[in-house]
């Protein structure tokens, strides 16, 4: 007896959820219908010769002819370079030779290429790894920046671009910074 009521009971909820979305779906089209109606374009009489032709998009981008001035790149006159920021140093003569000498300590044994030079200012060092190819010197890179390396002496460090000598080597400098 209590399944027939259920089933009842479920018949019941099933009919009145579809009368009521029926109902609302209903509503809102009645609803709209008494709004009066969105005014859609104007047909264009024989008498307008002035009749609009949808344009055809450009098969590929096209500059304007003038517009307004493009955007100019900086000069970098007001930027300085890490070159320049570390030239603008003076040599700390207590510093720059203890630092110098746990630098090429640290990087004495590079596989990658060998520590041509290292010169420390106040805050920064300059050091110079020279490489015969491109691929040793990236394996000297990626010593340079292992813990091993500078990585947990460091603040940071910033590469230059290899240079090409004329005997086909590659130089790489280094800025590195220090918190002191």
């Amino acid at each position: 007896m209590s399944s027939r009521w259920i089933a009842l009971l479920l018949a019941f909820a099933i009919g009145g959820a579809t009368y009521w979305f029926y109902a609302r779906t209903r509503g809102d089209t009645v609803a709209a219908s008494s709004q009066p109606p969105v005014p859609t374009a104007k047909p264009v009489s024989p008498q307008t010769s002035s009749a609009t032709v949808p344009k055809r998009a450009p098969d590929r981008p096209v500059l304007p002819e003038q517009g307004p001035p493009r955007p100019m790149l900086p000069d970098g006159g007001g930027v300085p370079t890490p070159a320049q920021l570390y030239a603008s140093e003076a040599r700390d003569l207590d510093w720059g030779p203890r630092t110098e000498k746990e630098i090429e300590q640290r990087l004495a044994h590079l596989k990658g290429g060998s520590l041509e030079s290292t010169e420390c200012h106040v805050t920064q060092c300059q050091i110079a790894i020279a490489s015969a190819d491109t691929d040793t010197l990236r394996v000297a890179i990626g010593e340079l920046e292992a813990q091993h390396g500078l990585a947990g002496l460091a603040t940071s460090m910033l590469l230059s671009a290899p240079e090409k000598r004329a005997d086909g080597s590659l130089v790489l400098r280094a800025y590195v910074s220090f918190e002191r």
